[in-house]
Formats: C-alpha cells, structure tokens, sequence
C-alpha cells in the first residue's frame, strides 16, 4: 500500500514538473516570438523612413505603397513626437511663463496633454482631410487611388520637411506655424505620386 501511493506521489510530482517546463518553455518561446516581432518592427520602421527621404521615385511609391497602415500610423506617431522635441526642451527648461514652476513629471504630463494629443490629432484629421480631397484631384487626373493609399502617401511626404523643421528648431527656434511650409512640399510631391500611377482605362 506505501509503495502504491508512493509512486503515485512520483507521477503528481513529475507531472507537475512536466507542466512547470512546459510552461516555462512556452514563455521562453512566446519572449524570442516578441523579440524577433519587435526587431523585425523597428526594421520596416527604419526601411519606411529611408524610403520616405527617396519619393518621388516611382520604385519608392511603389514600395510605400506595400507597408500596412499600422505601421504608417505608428511611423506617424514617432515622427510627430520627433517634431514636438523642441518644444519639450523649451518646456522642460523654461524659466517663466505658465507651468514654469512644475515639477519635470508634470511638464512631461502637461507637454503630452496640451501639445503633443493636440497636434497629432490635428495633423491626422488634416492628412484625412487632404487625403479626401485628393481623391477628386486623382479622378481630375484618370486615376484611380483610394484614400487609404493617399493618407499614406501624404503622412510619408511629411518626412523631410518635419525633420528639417525639428533641426532647424533645435538651433534656431522658430514658430510652429513654419510647420506650414510642409504643405507646399506635400502638394508637390502628391501631384507627381499621383502621376505615377497608371491612368485608368477609359470606357
């Protein structure tokens, strides 16, 4: 009678061991999983922004053209941050004027909450908003592009007139209403994307 339930204390024992390695190699499995996702991420992120410094080019719109929107919209995200840079330094080390006397967790809070939401929520719906527009412009033209395509045409055009602008700000401050001068950019380079494009066969 020991001997029964002595092995029996055996197999509890080595199934539950055989469940903590299995666990264990699941979660080791389940961390190479993330870690290889988030390399290959921040990969296609870097590849998104050497292509975006490249348009015009016919190849590079195409290429562009293939990234998912996801990952558009994150690149839209990390790009407006890198804009905001300068106005967090002047935030962070401003000596007067309103939320001068913070403490740095408040700034950061305060910097989120009534310049960085507010401005990419304004960029985005002015994206949306061109985007739309451009798609009558694409009918004018013959061609037949979707929003979807042009919101991601129009979000990799802001590319180097942002980063130009994020420089120049770091040396020189400037006024953010300078940003505007993007719009030029984008509507050039739009106008020859939107050219490559074949034109629809006509009826």
């Amino acid at each position: 009678m020991s001997d029964c339930f002595y092995n029996e204390g055996i197999g509890e024992v080595e199934e539950e061991n055989s469940v903590i390695v299995q666990a264990l190699y699941d979660n080791f499995h389940y961390n190479i999983k993330e870690t290889i996702f988030k390399g290959l991420k921040i990969m296609l992120l870097w590849k998104t922004f050497l292509l975006s410094i490249k348009l015009p080019a016919k190849k590079v719109v195409f290429q562009l053209n293939r990234i998912p929107m996801d990952i558009t919209v994150f690149y839209m995200f990390i790009l407006l941050f890198i804009v905001s840079i300068p106005s967090l330094i002047d935030q962070l080390t401003r000596s007067t004027g309103i939320g001068s006397d913070m403490n740095v967790i408040f700034k950061l809070i305060y910097f989120f909450i009534f310049y960085y939401l507010p401005l990419t929520i304004m960029v985005f719906l002015f994206i949306t908003f061109l985007g739309y527009l451009f798609t009558w412009v694409a009918k004018l033209m013959h061609r037949k592009l979707k929003l979807q395509i042009l919101w991601k045409m129009i979000a990799y055009t802001t590319t180097i007139p942002f980063i130009l602008y994020t420089v120049v700000a770091l040396i020189y401050p400037i006024e953010d209403t300078y940003l505007l001068l993007s719009l030029v950019w984008t509507l050039v380079l739009l106008f020859t994307i939107i050219k490559v494009y074949p034109k629809r066969m006509m009826s």
